[in-house]
């Protein structure tokens, strides 16, 4: 695949620090478009990547390299911010981008959902839907071309996730079809059928949760692959490659150090052709055509030409390339490099393009102007053919660096789509997503945005370009970070709280920002509607908002003694238009802001909820949302970061609450903490302790008692809740039945704890099918006059959703003292 080759290093190149020398961008690009082997790496999630092998292969072998991971890994944690679920699915997208842009691959996706934990692979394939991900996995193996398959997984070997074995799976199962002419045949009006050469497990020593890889002893079979320290082209490691790559993924609390030094791969034959060292990643018989010896020997002739600096020379012979590229008819993949010939040309005209928009978000039918910046060196001459209506000419004898500018006025049309990302137009279910556009769902990796479409003529050949038109003026891209401009409806809103439980019979206030973004003045209509009935007031409220003014509208929900649930809706009236549209903005450092405009509801539960307690305090977890839900039926919520917590007087409050994950967080608080909080409860205190990982613990205290967590989950968030006993604790102030278990989602229980003080009392089991009870969900001890909880369920989950029977059960948790 990859042949072996030797490079004049001349004028062309540039003295890296510390006197090593290393090529010029340009000659590695050539160096990469002479070669054509392609490997497709395969995982589940967006970090189950192997960064440094990917590195190695398109930065030192010069392959094409892509990761596809199967879901967006929407179920995941999140340790930087709030988002969750497609939201996070978003930001993951984002973050995987970024690394591909450090360690050179491209990305894919299927239309699989991480749905959270899943125990066993099959259970996996059942909900992602076997069929809608095989077919998408076929589409990207017939596209993408790939030689080589490389699983992150095995499918042989069980793993403590079920997507991970589910993934290596599905992909050997494609690796068969996509060959085949029966298989998904609407496929073949447009792709060809594809016999990747082999498919190939990259062996692991353990998944984990964090890390994948390790030190293994490889078996005889096992094919090694040596990546040296350094690399011989650029000046950084492959180390520290993978890493900077890796630590994109900050979302899921990466923080990979560069372990430096050389390494091995190895590798273990699943399918396809033998597998043997001597002609592992060799040349196959994309070196052997006609075509590819000609394309070859050119590329050659670009790199002596570049090397020795003689770039207008090359620039003619590229040129010359281009328009004679498609003539390679006997080997397409000649033909598919046009693109990356056409990219290499621009890059030494020094063709640069930007179009921008001057504003953030434009409404369908208004009209913008927008500048477009257009710089390079007159090594051969440029003409801008068309931009709709105008036509201009960039001077010939421009000097090097040489920089032209043109305004044009630009009319979004009437029917353009608002901004959303591909994969969530048509919805979703558990497990997959809906659209049926393949091709967007697979490649797709940002929220909708304009371009405006150009033809340039290079020395008389006509090149398409589709720039996306950047958001803003020119001097301010860096603080937006090539944001691009994005169609929003004039008018959108948002509620202030996407759930709300009522605990009381009074009524409840519902309220609704809207923010103006359309040109001028904006008059419109807001109303609420609901699934079912209730009783709103007013019915509707008129509003009049400028260009980026926004206002908050109340409405009163009645509210009454029975249990109800409802989903609330906005409609914005405008001119007769009907806009149901939020808008959303994820902006981190590390990734380009995306902003897009789903629809947006509210659940709204009446329930039954018997507290008593007034006063309570919280401790915070990481983007920890229950002391917000805990606020429905709790007079006084004083939440607490843990270094103040340390110095508050807590005498006064009837519980104290930890917050999710807060020992994984504690550090050198954490003695100082269990101190404070064993004082307060052996003092008559009750403290409530939530779920914490088996990892990343600052020590191996999860709570001021002793307690020893494990990796065991409860994934069915329906499995059956079995009552140990008759505590109390499930009799005051609420009555806590199976009833109250109903209607969970995600999972039901995690990091179960295995062991703990023989003073703690279970008082809950549950097991998923086909596994053993587990006995630490609740756990309840005496200690001293007061009492210490701690849950491993996931009401975390369950309160920000408005879950009834989880706000009855942590009513009485917060109530236990009451109970004597």
């Amino acid at each position: 695949m990859l042949g072996n080759f030797n490079v004049h290093i001349a004028q062309g190149s540039y003295q890296a620090q510390g006197g090593e020398e290393h090529l010029s961008t340009t000659v590695l690009e050539l160096m990469k478009l002479r070669e054509f082997g392609r490997v497709l790496y395969v995982g589940a999630h967006p970090d189950d990547e192997n960064n440094k092998l990917i590195a190695y292969l398109a930065k030192e072998r010069f392959m094409d390299v892509a990761y596809l991971s199967l879901t967006r890994g929407e179920g995941g944690q999140n340790f930087i911010g709030a988002e969750s679920g497609d939201d996070l699915g978003i930001l993951r997208v984002q973050e995987s981008i970024q690394a591909r842009r450090v360690d050179g691959g491209r990305q894919f996706f299927t239309r699989a959902k991480d749905f959270g934990f899943s125990k066993c692979a099959q259970e996996s394939i059942s909900v992602w839907g076997e069929d809608a991900i095989l077919e998408d996995l076929v589409y990207i193996i017939r596209q993408y071309q790939p030689d080589i398959i490389i699983s992150r997984f095995s499918p042989v070997v069980a793993d403590r996730h079920g997507h991970h074995q589910a993934s290596a799976i599905l992909i050997g199962k494609a690796f068969a079809l996509a060959a085949k002419t029966s298989a998904y045949p609407d496929q073949l009006a447009q792709l060809d059928t594809w016999q990747t050469k082999q498919l190939l497990w990259n062996v692991y020593a353990e998944s984990g949760v964090k890390e994948i890889g390790g030190q293994i002893t490889p078996k005889s079979y096992q094919i090694p692959l040596f990546i040296p320290a350094r690399s011989r082209y650029i000046a950084q490691s492959f180390s520290r490659l993978a890493a900077e790559s890796r630590n994109q993924h900050r979302c899921q609390a990466m923080a990979c150090l560069a372990s430096e030094g050389a390494s091995f791969e190895y590798f273990e034959w699943v399918a396809g052709a033998p597998l043997l060292k001597e002609t592992f990643l060799q040349a196959n018989e994309h070196d052997t055509t006609i075509a590819c010896f000609k394309f070859k020997q050119t590329v050659d002739q670009l790199i002596d030409l570049v090397t020795g600096g003689h770039e207008k020379r090359a620039a003619a012979v590229l040129h010359s390339l281009l328009q004679h590229i498609s003539t390679y008819a006997d080997d397409p993949r000649v033909a598919k490099k046009r693109l990356a010939v056409e990219q290499l040309l621009f890059r030494l005209l020094d063709l640069e393009v930007n179009a921008y928009g001057n504003v953030l978000t434009v409404c369908p039918g208004e009209k913008i102007n927008i500048e477009l910046n257009f710089r390079h060196n007159a090594l051969l001459p440029l003409q801008l053919i068309a931009t709709g209506k105008h036509t201009a000419r960039l001077s010939p004898d421009l000097l090097i660096n040489g920089k032209e500018q043109l305004f044009i006025d630009y009319r979004v049309p009437r029917d353009a789509a608002f901004a959303q990302a591909a994969w969530l137009k048509e919805g979703s279910e558990r497990g997959r997503y809906l659209t049926k556009a393949i091709h967007e769902v697979t490649t797709e990796t940002g929220t909708l945005s304009l371009s405006i479409d150009l033809k340039i003529a290079v020395a008389g050949h006509v090149v398409d370009m589709a720039i996306p038109i950047l958001a803003g003026r020119p001097r301010e891209t860096s603080s937006l970070r090539g944001t691009t401009l994005t169609v929003s409806p004039p008018v959108c809103a948002v509620f202030e709280q996407p759930t709300l439980l009522i605990a009381d019979e009074n009524p409840a206030v519902v309220k609704v920002r809207v923010k103006a973004l359309g040109k001028g003045i904006n008059k419109g209509k807001l109303r609420l509607t609901a699934t079912s009935e209730c009783a709103i007031f007013p019915q509707q409220m008129s509003f009049v908002l400028a260009e980026g003014e926004e206002e908050v509208y109340a409405f009163a929900l009645s509210s009454g003694a029975s249990p109800w649930s409802t989903e609330l809706s906005f409609e914005i009236e405008i001119d007769g238009e009907i806009y149901k549209e939020a808008m959303k903005c994820i902006d981190y450092p590390h990734i380009t802001p995306q902003y897009y405009f789903p629809t947006s509801t509210m659940k709204v539960v009446k329930a039954v909820v018997n507290s008593s307690v007034r006063r309570i305090a919280y401790i915070k977890g990481r983007e920890d949302e229950v002391a917000e839900a805990l606020k429905s039926f709790v007079e006084q919520v004083d939440c607490y970061e843990i270094a103040h917590f340390l110095t508050a007087d807590i005498s006064h409050y009837d519980a104290i609450v930890l917050g999710i994950r807060l020992y994984n967080y504690s550090g050198s608080y954490t003695w100082h903490v269990n101190s404070k909080l064993r004082d307060f409860v052996e003092q008559g205190g009750l403290v409530i302790g939530q779920y914490n990982t088996d990892y990343d613990l600052e020590g191996a205290t999860v709570c001021p008692y002793p307690i020893q967590l494990s990796s065991n989950r409860i994934t069915n968030a329906q499995s059956t809740i079995r009552f140990v006993g008759d505590h109390r604790i499930l009799r005051y102030p609420n009555v806590i039945d199976a009833s109250d278990f109903e209607g969970w989602t995600h999972d039901r229980a995690l990091f179960l704890p295995q062991a703990w003080d023989e003073d703690f009392v279970p008082v809950l089991s549950s097991a998923d099918q086909g596994s053993w009870q587990e006995s630490g969900l609740l756990l309840v001890a005496k200690k001293g006059k007061g009492y210490f909880v701690y849950t491993a369920l996931s009401l975390f989950r369950q309160l920000p959703l408005a879950v009834p029977g989880a706000y009855r059960l942590f009513a009485n948790l917060l109530n236990y003292r009451g109970a004597e």
